[in-house]
């Protein structure tokens, strides 16, 4: 299974807590974001592949620039990705930036973090566990 491509135009969320913050980068709809404690606190694309960037916090509802404002749907939510899932299929942060995948594409030293899983065919639930360990 290939990563999740989500289409920005059709990234919805269905119900759960909608959070704003401040941009450190360039981010796209539906990327899988993390709170940068060296940057101001600023929400910048997750990364399997670096400890501190595996920590996700939501996904991010909008598109923007480093300092911009944005949204992004917090642990707990439903968001539809704009793009098909396998129900009941669990799904990961990736190795690039910002990626949703499923937990095979990760390799040895890639932290794991679970993005959720499918409750419907377009609906992703969040149920986000960083759990700070890596692929053996």
């Amino acid at each position: 299974m290939a990563a999740l491509n989500p289409t920005e135009a059709e990234v919805l969320v269905i119900s759960g807590s909608i959070k704003r913050c401040v941009f450190g980068g360039s981010v796209t709809q539906g990327m899988a974001l993390y709170k940068d404690t060296s940057d101001n606190n600023h929400f910048k694309p997750a990364d399997a592949d670096v400890e501190a960037s595996a920590v996700v916090e939501g996904i991010a509802l909008c598109a923007g620039e480093d300092g911009q404002e944005g949204t992004y749907l917090a642990n707990g939510g439903v968001i539809d990705l704009g793009v098909a899932l396998t129900v009941g299929t669990f799904y990961y942060l990736g190795l690039a930036a910002g990626e949703i995948g499923p937990l095979g594409d990760l390799s040895s030293g890639d932290y794991i973090t679970l993005l959720g899983y499918a409750l419907t065919a377009d609906n992703l639930q969040l149920h986000i566990i960083n759990t700070g360990l890596t692929v053996p």
